[in-house]
């Protein structure tokens, strides 16, 4: 038997973030009856909250992928899940729609960005590259 390879380790930790990690964009459809429905905003109002949701997202996807090769995936997941954890939390104090924009809008795609597709992939990549 062979020794134990750690990469396994980080695949099992990456799905786990990969897992929570898109929580914020996928949070919108879940709450969108409540949020049309309390504040009384239209469709075409919390749909514009989600069209600048994915223009910040692939603008923050390109700087996640910089920045993880500057300092790395761990600082990258934590400070996305830390932005994470803001919004969602804010989120519930909302307001004002240009507070919906800047929380769910920013503030949620920076954190999904830093959180799921570009990170997982880069870091698993990584860890296997004789097998890539």
């Amino acid at each position: 038997m062979g020794r134990f390879f750690y990469g396994w380790v980080v695949v099992a930790g990456l799905f786990g973030v990969a897992f929570f990690g898109p929580m914020g964009r996928y949070i919108l459809t879940s709450l969108f009856p409540f949020i049309m429905q309390d504040p009384g905003w239209s469709r075409d109002t919390i749909g514009l909250a989600f069209t600048i949701y994915f223009w910040v997202y692939a603008f923050f996807a390109l700087a996640a992928g910089r920045l993880l090769d500057r300092i790395g995936g761990r600082t990258i997941i934590f400070i996305g899940g830390f932005l994470m954890l803001i919004g969602l939390v804010g989120l519930s104090q909302v307001q004002t729609i240009w507070q919906f924009y800047l929380l769910f809008g920013v503030l949620l795609a920076a954190a999904v960005s830093m959180t799921h597709f570009v990170p997982n992939t880069a870091i698993v990549r990584k860890w296997f590259v004789k097998k890539a």
